[in-house]
C-alpha cells in the first residue's frame, strides 16, 4: 500500500511537472515547476504514508503545512536564484544607447585627428 501510494504521487508530480512546463509561460515554468512537483509529491506521499498510523486529519494537516514551507523554501531559492541574472531596465537601456553615442562620438574625434596628423 506504501509502495503504491509512492509511486502514485511520484507519477502524479512527474505529470504535474510537465503540465506547469507546457502551460506556464518560460520565465515562471523553470522556477514553479520544481517546487510545485516536489510540494505535491511530499504531500501526496506523507498523507498516504501517516494516515496509515495517525488520525487523517491530523496527517493530512501535517503533509500540507510541511509541503506549504517546501513550496515556499524552493520559491525563495529560485527568486534569489533569478535576482542574480541581470535584468535590463529602460533607464539602463537608455543609458546605455548614451554610451555607445559617446563612444561613437569618440572614436569620429580619434579618426579625424589620426587623418590630421597624416596629412
Amino acid at each position: 500500500s506504501l509502495s503504491l501510494s509512492l509511486s502514485l504521487s511520484l507519477s502524479l508530480s512527474l505529470s504535474l511537472s510537465l503540465f506547469l512546463s507546457s502551460s506556464l509561460p518560460l520565465f515562471l515554468s523553470s522556477s514553479l515547476s520544481l517546487p510545485l512537483s516536489l510540494s505535491l509529491s511530499l504531500f501526496l506521499s506523507l498523507s498516504s504514508s501517516l494516515s496509515l498510523t495517525l488520525s487523517r486529519l491530523f496527517s493530512l494537516s501535517l503533509s500540507l503545512f510541511l509541503s506549504l514551507f517546501l513550496f515556499i523554501f524552493f520559491l525563495v531559492i529560485a527568486a534569489k536564484n533569478d535576482q542574480n541574472d541581470p535584468i535590463l531596465l529602460p533607464r539602463d537601456a537608455g543609458v546605455m544607447k548614451s554610451d555607445h553615442r559617446s563612444l561613437k562620438n569618440q572614436h569620429q574625434q580619434q579618426l579625424h585627428t589620426t587623418q590630421y596628423q597624416d596629412d
